[in-house]
């Protein structure tokens, strides 16, 4: 469903992987981060505002996880 390297998701599937981005990196941990990076940022960086928007209210959940070492 969030597949990197496929690149061409719908904005259904990007929206969902958004809002559950912070559940999957907790539940992988901040060691699976280098796995899940480029998902991120290809969620970043998604045409669609509701998905950079869910993104963005969850950005303090994905750093608390991170560490402050990996934030």
């Amino acid at each position: 469903m969030g597949n990197p390297i496929n690149g061409a998701t719908n904005s259904e599937n990007s929206y969902h992987c958004a809002y559950n981005f912070p559940a999957v990196l907790l539940t992988l941990g901040p060691e699976r981060w280098v796995d899940l990076k480029r998902l991120y940022f290809m969620l970043v960086n998604d045409q669609q505002w509701k998905v950079r928007r869910t993104l963005s209210f969850s950005l303090h959940e994905i750093a608390k996880v991170l560490g402050p070492e990996l934030a």
